[in-house]
Formats: C-alpha cells, sequence, structure tokens
C-alpha cells in the first residue's frame, strides 16, 4: 500500500455583509466588543488616548488574579507609603515632583489603617465594589514588594497581553498626565477579566460582608437597586476625575452571547449608564443570520496524489453554513486538512475535513470530506518498480554466488 502525508491547505474568508450598529451616543469615546471572537459591534474614536480614572482597577484586579495568583485570603498589611495622602491640589500642581500612587483628600478611600492587615478577599471587594484607592495602594505593594515595581510588572504584562496603546502609572486611576488607555485597549483588557471567574463573581456583587465588621456596598448603578440597574449586566467599573470625565467599563450577557462596553469622557455621571444600556440593548435585540460558505458538491475540492492515476476529487455531504450576528463582521479561516491515505481510494472514502474558525482559532465548523471518484496507482510506474524488484533479485543472486565461493576457500 502507498503511504501519502498529510496535506493542509488554508485560506480566508470575510463576512463582507456586517452592519456596524447606528446608535449615538454621549461618550467622546466608546466601544461595544465581543471579548469571545474579537468582534467590535460599535466604535467611536475607540484608539484615542483618554486617562483612565478608576476604570483602570480593572486591570489591578485582573493583574493579580491571573498572574499573580494569590490566595485570597493572605493577609495584606497596610504601610504608611501605601496609605500616604495630599490634598489634591497641592499634588495636581506638581505632578512629576511627587509619587504618582500617592492618595488625594478628596480621592474615595476604604478607611485602612497604618499597621493593620487585611484578607486579599475584602481588598479586591473595596477596589471593583466601593473603588477604594487606599486598597490598590496596599494590594501592589504587598504583591510586589513595592507599588512602583508592582506598576512595571503590570505594564510588561499587558504588553504581553498585546495591549499596545496603554500605560499605567499607579494601580487605582488617579491623576498623572502620561496616565493614558483607549477604549479598544480597555475593551480588551474587561475582556480578560472578565474571562476570570473570580473578578466575575466579585464585581458582580451588589455588597460583600466582610465577616469582620466591614460591609462593602457596590457603586455601580448598573448593578445595584435603582434607575439604572439592568438585569443582563456581569459587572463593570464607573471611574472620575475631572481630566478623564465621566467613563465606564461593563459587561453584559443575553443568551449565551457576553459583550463589554467601554465609555469614555461622558459629561455627566448618567449619560455613561444610558449609553451602556442602549448599546447593550441595539446588540442582543439583534436576530442571527446564516450564510452558506461551501456549497454541498460531490467535486467541491481536488489535489494531485503522488503516484495516483488522476486527481483526487473530494466533497461534502452537506452545505457548511455559519450563523452570525449582523454587526458582527468576522474574519474567517477556513482549513482543508487531508487524512493520510493509501491508494487505492473508492468514491465514498472519507478522505480529510473542512475546518472554518475565527480569527482568534475558535473552531466554528467541522465538516467531512469524502472522495468523489476512485483513485489507483498509476500502471505507468509498475515497470520502476520491475527494476528495482530484478535489480534486488540480481544482488541478491550475485551475493549469493560470491558467499559460495569465499566459502570454498
Amino acid at each position: 500500500m502507498l503511504r501519502i502525508a498529510a496535506f493542509l491547505f488554508l485560506f480566508c474568508i470575510t463576512i463582507l455583509e456586517a452592519q456596524p450598529l447606528n446608535v449615538p451616543v454621549h461618550a467622546k469615546s466608546a466601544i461595544l466588543y465581543n471579548p469571545e471572537n474579537g468582534a467590535i459591534l460599535f466604535e467611536k474614536k475607540a484608539k484615542e488616548p483618554h486617562y483612565p480614572a478608576s476604570i483602570l482597577k480593572i486591570a489591578t484586579a485582573l493583574f493579580v488574579l491571573d498572574h499573580k495568583k494569590v490566595d485570597l485570603e493572605k493577609k495584606y498589611t497596610a504601610s504608611k507609603t501605601a496609605l500616604e495622602m495630599l490634598h489634591a491640589d497641592v499634588k495636581q500642581a506638581d505632578p512629576m515632583g511627587f509619587a504618582s500612587y500617592i492618595l488625594e483628600h478628596d480621592g474615595v478611600t476604604m478607611g485602612l489603617e497604618v499597621g493593620k492587615s487585611y484578607e486579599l478577599n475584602m481588598l479586591l471587594h473595596g477596589l471593583l465594589l466601593a473603588s477604594g484607592n487606599d486598597a490598590a495602594n496596599v494590594i501592589a505593594e504587598n504583591s510586589s514588594k513595592s507599588i512602583d515595581k508592582f506598576m512595571d510588572e503590570l505594564n510588561t504584562y499587558l504588553r504581553e497581553k498585546g495591549i499596545e496603546q496603554t500605560r499605567f502609572h499607579n494601580p487605582h486611576g488617579l491623576h498623572h498626565p502620561a496616565q493614558m488607555t483607549t477604549a479598544y485597549d480597555m475593551a480588551r483588557i474587561a475582556g480578560l477579566a472578565f474571562a476570570e471567574p473570580l473578578f466575575c463573581q466579585i464585581a458582580g456583587k451588589k455588597v460583600f460582608d466582610s465577616g469582620v465588621g466591614k460591609v462593602i456596598q457596590n457603586t455601580n448603578p448598573l448593578v445595584k437597586d435603582g434607575k439604572y440597574q439592568y438585569s443582563k449586566i456581569l459587572g463593570g467599573k464607573t471611574g472620575y476625575i475631572a481630566s478623564a470625565g465621566y467613563n465606564l467599563v461593563a459587561a453584559a450577557e443575553d443568551h449565551g452571547r457576553r459583550l463589554v462596553v467601554v465609555l469614555l469622557g461622558c459629561e455627566t455621571s448618567e449619560d455613561r449608564f444610558k449609553d451602556a444600556i442602549t448599546l447593550f440593548e441595539s446588540a442582543f435585540r439583534e436576530k442571527k443570520k446564516s450564510r452558506v460558505l461551501f456549497s454541498k458538491d460531490p467535486e467541491c475540492f481536488s489535489r494531485e496524489v503522488p503516484r495516483a492515476s488522476g486527481p483526487l476529487k473530494a466533497g461534502l455531504n452537506q452545505d457548511v453554513a455559519i450563523a452570525y450576528f449582523p454587526s458582527e463582521e468576522l474574519e474567517l479561516e477556513a482549513k482543508l486538512i487531508w487524512h493520510k491515505l493509501y491508494l487505492p481510494i473508492r468514491t465514498g472514502k472519507l478522505v480529510g475535513k473542512l475546518v472554518v474558525s475565527d480569527e482568534r482559532g475558535n473552531t466554528l465548523v467541522t465538516a467531512p470530506l469524502f472522495a468523489a471518484n476512485d483513485l489507483e496507482k498509476d500502471s505507468s510506474y509498475a515497470w520502476i518498480w520491475w527494476v528495482v524488484a530484478l535489480a534486488a533479485l540480481s544482488m541478491g543472486i550475485y551475493l549469493t554466488k560470491k558467499g559460495a565461493k569465499f566459502r570454498k576457500r
């Protein structure tokens, strides 16, 4: 039997019918993003630099949960350095003259005390639910021995994840003139964060009781009871400083479809929640479309087979179609993977498979490929085997005779 090596053929498909959502938003920069497949459903100046404010805390929590992987019950001690505080006017008048992580008197804190120890679990809840700037500093200092080292490690981590337009100088988001991100980068950071079960568990809570006399309330109107509570919300983070305006990062899910919204530079606090709900609902109201990528055809594909009597023709026994949402423009990759084959090949034999995946490598469709014709060994190659066989026989006779003469001696 003649063995043939596996063969792979690769080509790309683009779904051109994508229709980005047409939604007016108040935010200066905005994006609606599907973290599973990387699709951008809506964007408005999504790659323009912007001050993050407290939405930066998502990156701090992500880094600790994903990279540091510290035991949540571990005790972190609040140092004088981590809790140092200045009047906001003094610090902002000379932003390069003071450490960026120094707290400001009008910033949000949990009320941590110098010398006391706190479980990481409580600090993370304080970071994400109450937006405690002191919690951010204590987490950073204890995780990496110093806050500056933590920031170096965090920025390296983000670059390794492909987050290229973001540079953070402190773990909480208080103003620093060089501390910048984009709506697109924050969407990717949030996508990674909401892929962490512990992050989702924390960010989606309305309230957390530490068990040691400290109850932490979630300040996010999309999560807590009230006018803007959103039933499909998974969680998120608000942010505000004067230089940034009102920012928001949030994730929501409907029927297994998870989306992330980022809104930067809103003029009022309410605008960001209105924009978020409008964008989420516009996407979740979409109905899936279906498109046939490859039609059922007994001779859809062809390949040359070494030493065969002709080309192998193969096809699908069913149409290969994909369902997608109109606003999600998908870059698809199709791989035609041939099995290891042996001649002869008969019609109907399974000879390979067609695999369609998105640009992130997630397999969307796999379809079997069947032979559409019989394929024999090419008889024109037969004389080669006869020559080889005769040569081998002649060599065998020669060696036998030579061996006999040697024994006679």
